[in-house]
């Protein structure tokens, strides 16, 4: 019986086939060779305590057809008696093929197809299974479990393959940017031109909490040598600090020059990222620096209320202390990049620069967990 389904998906048909099938009740089958796909050799030998059963295979399962042929119908299939009949038929003629190969049906040639690739397809197969004739290996007794550890053996192969064309750098959507980015790395010294991290860094691997590139030139550069903890607190604001404000904050003379070095600094880096054929612009660069809390969060760090320093700015509240409470995290990064660089007095600056700024309502425990504390 023939069933012709259709996939809505795809709108591609499936044809199966209602099938006799000889199974030998002797043979037994390992979890493992059960779902191996054996391959297609010489006709096994049965033991001859063979039954059968009715079951359903798909066309793609179905190698090749051989030009013995048992006259039958639909009805005769369905009646065990005449099943059995059938079986018996059917067992005799596997007989027959035991360490032979059948005669197939040229089905291209019955059929009438022309087409170049099919015939040539069919071709190339029909000519491989004269080539098994010479094989002696699939005489041995211990053949499938050999032909099962060559199965396994190709797919971890294959998969070993599949992994190194995915590693591949060829096969990295990113590799253009990967390569742009360590051709800035090695201009700034960050890594050496056999790509061995430097202490620039090794000093950019403490920071997590922003710009990491621009933050470690800044270090090396002495731009914080001259401040104290609030001024340079301040200006870490402006790296850490990611909202919009539209009011122009008011700043010394010292947090102006430390605004005037960041964007020196990130001005140069903008323009080697763009010279080395980055996408990021200049003023998409320079757009990421955000200066509307620098006095918000000097005049934090010198003690003033809460209430007060809202006054100073149209950021809301919660924005205020979330940034607040990352500049404590950024405090500690640049503080351990100072212990890296050998640098204590820009280390002591950081630790007395964490102290200032985590105080009262802004690190004060939520009451949802004080309460279950309770």
């Amino acid at each position: 019986t023939t069933t012709t389904t259709t996939t809505a998906a795809s709108g591609s048909s499936a044809v199966s086939y209602e099938v006799l099938v000889l199974e030998d009740n002797d043979a037994t089958h390992s979890e493992t060779t059960a779902t191996l796909p054996l391959p297609i050799t010489l006709i096994p030998k049965h033991s001859g305590n063979v039954s059968y059963r009715i079951t359903t295979v798909n066309g793609t399962d179905i190698f090749f057809l051989t030009k013995k042929t048992i006259k039958m119908n639909d009805h005769d299939v369905k009646s065990s008696d005449a099943a059995m009949r059938i079986a018996q038929q059917l067992y005799t003629i596997r007989k027959a093929c035991d360490n032979v190969l059948p005669a197939m049906v040229n089905v291209l040639q019955k059929v009438g197809i022309k087409d170049y690739f099919l015939v040539d397809e069919s071709n190339r197969m029909r000519s491989q299974f004269e080539m098994l004739k010479s094989f002696d290996c699939s005489q041995r007794e211990d053949f499938v479990s050999l032909y099962q550890k060559l199965h396994t053996l190709n797919i971890v192969k294959r998969e070993i393959e599949s992994l190194r064309s995915k590693l591949s750098n060829n096969n990295l959507t990113l590799a253009p940017d990967y390569h742009q980015r360590l051709e800035v790395l090695r201009q700034l010294k960050f890594i050496s031109d056999d790509n061995v991290v430097q202490l620039k860094g090794r000093v950019a691997c403490e920071i997590s909490t922003c710009d990491e590139v621009l933050l470690t030139e800044l270090i090396f550069s002495g731009s914080f040598h001259s401040l104290d903890p609030a001024e340079i607190v301040a200006l870490l604001s402006t790296m850490v600090f990611q909202n919009k404000s539209k009011i122009q904050p008011s700043l010394t003379p010292n947090l102006e020059k430390g605004v005037d070095d960041i964007l020196e600094k990130a001005n140069d880096i903008a323009q080697l990222q763009v010279s080395r054929g980055m996408e990021m612009t200049v003023q998409e660069y320079m757009g990421t620096l955000n200066f509307g809390l620098v006095e918000v969060v000097f005049e934090w760090a010198r003690g003033m209320e809460f209430k007060q320093i809202t006054d100073l700015t149209d950021v809301m509240e919660g924005s205020i202390v979330r940034c607040i409470v990352r500049l404590d995290e950024a405090c500690r990064d640049v503080r351990n990049a100072a212990r890296v660089i050998g640098d204590p007095a820009l280390a002591e600056k950081m630790v007395k620069a964490s102290q200032l700024i985590k105080r009262d309502i802004v690190f004060a425990a939520s009451l949802y967990t004080s309460q279950i504390k309770k």
